[in-house]
Formats: C-alpha cells, structure tokens, sequence
C-alpha cells in the first residue's frame, strides 16, 4: 500500500512540473525576449506606443548648476493611458535620457537634486500619477546633464508591453526655454 501511493505521490509530481514546463517546454521564467521598440516623437507632439501616449510640451534649461557640478533641466509631459488598464507612472520609472549620444539609466538622470531644484524654484513637484483608462496627466521631469550638453533624446518606457521599449523625443539646447544662449 506505502509503494502505491508513493508512486501516486511521485507520479503526480511529474505531471504537476510537466505543466509548469507549458507548451514549448521552457518553465515561465524563460520567457521568449520581444524586441526592442523605439518610437521617434518630436517636442510639442504626440508619439504613441503600447496605448500610452507623450507630449514633450516644454524643455527648460534654468541655468541652476547643482552642487555635483551638473545642470539641472526640466521636461513638461503630458501622458495619455489608451489602455484598458490604470497605469501607474513616475519619474524614477518610466522616463530616462540620452545626452550627446550616451545613454543614462534613470539612476544617473533623474536625480533628487534637480527635482528639490525644481521645486524650490517653481513649487511644481514630479511626476508621480496613477492614470486610469481614457485619462491622462501632465507633470514635471527634472533630469542633471552634464554643463556643456548640446542635445538631449528624453525616453519614456510605458512598460505596457515589454520593459525596454520607448517613445525618444530629441531636444536640442537651443529649443529648450532659459537656455544660455551663446552669441559667437
């Protein structure tokens, strides 16, 4: 009787780990990787991806150097959820930058700093906003650049469909409100 049923126990075992291996025979945490998706928006304009859409409705260079030496810019945005879903949306979540070419993780951009910069100085707070489906928010991004940046691609991952794709919007010094502009 003890063998039946350890060979019942056994048994049911294996068919329990089958069906966690599913159809292809890859267990769920060997999920197939989706490509990377990269929608070009431009300022002032809507780009859309994965039902979420971002306007880039200003870029503002204040000026205001922050005590690690870098520059401090503030991005208005607006967010739109097309989905059937609320999506939860932050600055520390969902948006990053390229400057000059390099590629900054949001650790290495969004910074406290230049958020309390932006704060202090216009009383505007980040962007932090739980958007339901068919709503949508507009908020403030402060990001810390290097002093002598001459063009910005602000990133916004929606991570409705994968974590890695994204909306690039480019901005330029020169289209940026309060840049220093220099006269040769």
């Amino acid at each position: 009787m003890k063998r039946k049923l350890i060979c019942a126990v056994l048994v049911l075992c294996g068919v329990m780990f089958a069906g966690c291996l599913g159809k292809t025979g890859k267990r769920d945490t060997e999920q197939e990787t989706q490509p990377m998706v990269e929608v070009q928006g431009e300022l002032g304009q809507e780009a859309s991806y994965g039902g979420m859409t971002l306007r880039v409705i200003s870029a503002e260079d204040p000026d205001i150097t922050l005590p690690d030496g870098k520059k401090a810019i503030f991005i208005q945005v607006e967010l739109k959820n097309g989905t059937e879903e609320t999506i939860k949306c932050s600055y520390l979540n969902n948006f990053t930058l390229t400057v000059d070419g390099t590629f900054l993780e949001p650790g290495d951009c969004c910074s406290i700093p230049a958020m309390k910069e932006m704060y202090d100085r216009t009383g505007n707070e980040a962007l932090s906003a739980e958007i339901a489906p068919g709503e949508s928010c507009a908020g403030y991004v402060a990001f810390e650049v290097d002093k002598d940046y001459q063009e910005i691609i602000v990133h916004f991952l929606p991570k409705t469909t994968d974590s890695v794709s994204r909306i690039n919007v480019p901005v330029s010094k020169e289209s940026m409100t309060g840049a220093d502009k220099e006269t040769e």
